[in-house]
This record gives structure tokens, C-alpha cells and sequence, in this order.
């Protein structure tokens, strides 16, 4: 039996202590606001892995890491925030 497309095709797993979650979105920027977020401020995850279905099954998109958030207590530990300083807008 050939596997259906699901209704939401976005789908993104968060985890990290004592977290795990899978929520699943109809577009790729419901997805990217939830893995947003889940991964700023306080919070206790660590990573979400963005995948999207394609080809009968889930496919991995992206994983993304709590340290890149500039506003996340890791990014100061890992210093990642400072590598990656805010573009400056377009002209």
C-alpha cells in the first residue's frame, strides 16, 4: 500500500531534557515559528529537526540548535551569537 500524503506536510520534532515534541505544519514558515519559538528565550530544547515529506516519506530538511539563538541563555556559552552578528538590512 502506497503511503499518503499527509494533510501537513512540515513537520518538526523538538528535544532536549526531560523535552520532546512533534508537531506537524501545513507551510515551511509555520514550521521555522514554532522551531522559533521553541528555541528562544528560556527554554529547555535543545535542537529541533525540521523534515518534510516528499516521495512517499519524511526527509530531513534541517536541524537547528538552541545555540544559534542570539537570545538563548547557550549562545553566551558557546559564543555562537557572536559569529553570527545581525546583517545589516538591505538599501
Amino acid at each position: 500500500m502506497a503511503a499518503k500524503k499527509p494533510r501537513k506536510p512540515w513537520r518538526v520534532i523538538i528535544t532536549g531534557p526531560d523535552v520532546r515534541a512533534t508537531s506537524d505544519h501545513t507551510s515551511e514558515a509555520k514550521a521555522y515559528a514554532l522551531v522559533r519559538a521553541a528555541l528562544g528565550g528560556d527554554s529547555r530544547a535543545e535542537q529541533a529537526r525540521v523534515e518534510y515529506w516528499e516521495s512517499r516519506e519524511w526527509r530531513w530538511f534541517e536541524t537547528v540548535n538552541a545555540s544559534e539563538f542570539p537570545d538563548h541563555p547557550w549562545a553566551a556559552v558557546y559564543g555562537t551569537a557572536a559569529h553570527n552578528p545581525p546583517r545589516e538590512p538591505p538599501r
